[in-house]
């Protein structure tokens, strides 16, 4: 018996181990941080890549290498700047490509970060973004105004804001990924800003 109850007991702590390791994502092998919560069905999964200097010209390349979805990723830039600024004039530049191993695109977005919003005002309405246009979210000097899910006002003026949130979707598996960055143009405003790239999947 006294046998027999320590085996349980290695048993107990072993899988208590692989446990921990898997909601702390040990079976990633890529850049930036992974982490999985929960237990099927409701696990969901999260990665934050390391952190960037927005310099003109910068390269940059990670690799997501075992980050589990449900197939679809909800992906977030983050522009942090060491001082508020109103980012609708900040005509930043930046490429960013996700791609897998065969150079299949997943993910692709370029330009200056305030484009949708400049063609937006020009043609006064609240447009969707084209397709590799970035989706940057601003905040209002007004509650009602960015309540909304897209929020876009032509009377209401934006804050100034020390960070800058841009939200997309990308289909996403277990493959390996290469994250490509290319900083174009970066605006005196900026000096200092970082930018960093976050993705989350859930079940819902």
């Amino acid at each position: 018996m006294f046998v027999e109850s320590r085996w349980h007991r290695v048993a107990t702590v072993c899988s208590i181990a692989i446990s921990v390791c898997f909601i702390a994502g040990c079976e990633y092998r890529g850049d930036g941080e992974y982490k999985a919560h929960d237990i099927w069905p409701l696990e969901w999964f999260e990665l934050t890549l390391p952190a960037f200097e927005l310099q003109e010209g910068l390269h940059k390349r990670f690799t997501i290498d075992g980050y589990r979805s449900h197939g679809t990723s909800y992906l977030k830039l983050v522009i942090t700047n060491p001082e508020s600024i109103d980012f609708s004039k900040i005509d930043a530049e930046l490429d960013v490509k996700i791609m897998d191993t065969i150079a299949t695109s997943f993910f692709h977005r370029t330009g200056p970060l305030n484009k949708h919003l400049l063609r937006a005002r020009e043609l006064k309405e609240n447009v969707e973004p084209n397709p590799d246009e970035w989706d940057c979210h601003y905040l209002y000097a007004a509650d009602y105004i960015n309540r909304q899910a897209r929020a876009f006002s032509l009377e209401v003026p934006i804050v100034e804001t020390p960070t800058l949130t841009c939200y997309h979707f990308m289909p996403s598996g277990k493959t390996e990924y290469q994250v490509i960055i290319n900083v174009g143009h970066v605006p005196p405003e900026l000096a200092g800003a970082t930018a960093q790239i976050r993705l989350h999947s859930s079940w819902k």
